[in-house]
């Protein structure tokens, strides 16, 4: 019964609009009930705290609130303004669907890696007992930072036993190509110890003359 009673106004304030408004007809456009997006509105990541209060000693974790808020960018990709915009936006949507304070919720983007960061992942995955080499999140890394990967290889020895790891099981690209340049590089050696000259190592290895003198 009180439903029956209720009076919907959305219809009667679109038409009271144009009607206020209507000796500037040829100047303004009225749309009702106007879609904001065509596919929904999707946030990349959300993280929240079990615990509001409980506080992250980790990275970016310092800066966590109850709700936070990850928006991926490429590392291709520029941040513009209208980027920034469109992640405030999800924040301020979250917030008022969900009854969040704003105050309780960050907002996040994130760029490409250096070797510093490279370094640090290795690390974390030194001390996961069940890593699987299979991981969705290094294969990317890996495609989009080579050049860091590789320069990491020599700073680490976590990131290099990493890449070994996931060599072994792709079995592809540069990475086989460079542990197969290691292991070649190991024998290069033994050869050197045992004697043998530098021109026939060489042409057994298959490594560069001067790769294998600097060896020497």
């Amino acid at each position: 019964m009180e439903e029956s009673n209720k009076v919907f106004w959305h219809e009667a304030f679109f038409e009271a609009l144009q009607l206020e408004f209507h000796q500037y007809h040829d100047a303004l456009t009225f749309d009702s009930e106007y879609q904001l997006s065509k596919e929904a509105l999707i946030m990349d990541v959300l993280v929240i705290k079990k615990k509001p209060g409980q506080y992250i000693d980790k990275n970016i974790g310092r800066i966590f609130r109850a709700h936070n808020v990850f928006e991926y960018k490429s590392e291709t990709d520029s941040l513009t303004q209208h980027d920034y915009n469109k992640v405030v936006a999800y924040a301020l949507l979250y917030s008022s669907f969900n009854l969040v304070p704003v105050s309780d919720i960050t907002v996040t983007l994130r760029s490409n890696l250096s070797v510093d960061d490279v370094t640090k992942i290795a690390d974390a995955y030194a001390v996961i007992k069940h890593f699987e080499p299979k991981n969705v999140y290094l294969n990317r890394l890996i495609q989009a930072n080579p050049s860091t990967f590789k320069e990491a290889t020599d700073m680490s020895n976590a990131a290099a036993e990493l890449l070994y790891k996931i060599s072994k099981e792709d079995g592809g690209g540069w990475v086989k190509e460079m542990f197969k340049r290691h292991e070649m590089e190991e024998i290069a050696k033994k050869m050197l110890l045992r004697g043998d000259p530098i021109e026939d190592i060489a042409e057994i290895t298959e490594l560069p003359y001067e790769t294998v003198a600097s060896l020497a």
